[in-house]
């Protein structure tokens, strides 16, 4: 099982807060780790890396900015072992995202069904499958 977590807070919080709860949850995720952090008051989202990522990106250590929602992701790669299962994960717009901790068993089905209405998929997990149910509905 993945590890998750996440702040919400109405003072502006300094990323490192969520670096620290997820660093307690590696034991849960040690294949890879993301972060994505938001702010109300400029609607600004950022994702950010980890030393566990296995993708590139902006380190959260060197994220000198002050957030409202600090989500935090530590993967346990099960269904797509390759590194397009990176979370936080987004729709293909970048408007919509997920930190996700389970699995959905009939992914195999719902994927084939949203293909049919017309939706393509990036990655062969299931957290796109929600994505994209979550359009769709």
């Amino acid at each position: 099982m993945c590890g998750i977590a996440g702040i919400m807070s109405m003072n502006q919080l300094n990323a490192n807060y969520i670096k620290l709860m997820t660093d307690r949850l590696k034991h849960r995720g040690p294949d890879d780790e993301g972060f994505l952090v938001l702010n109300f008051n400029n609607e600004t989202v950022l994702p950010l890396v980890g030393d566990d990522s296995k993708v590139e990106g902006l380190h959260i250590l060197s994220c000198n900015q002050k957030w409202n929602i600090l989500l935090g992701h530590r993967r346990l790669s099960i269904i797509d072992l390759s590194n397009a299962g990176h979370q936080p994960m987004s729709d293909s717009s970048g408007k919509i995202w997920i930190v996700f901790n389970g699995e959905i068993y009939n992914y195999l089905e719902l994927r084939s069904e949203l293909k049919d209405l017309g939706y393509n998929f990036r990655t062969n997990t299931d957290t796109e499958v929600i994505i994209n149910s979550y359009i769709e509905c």
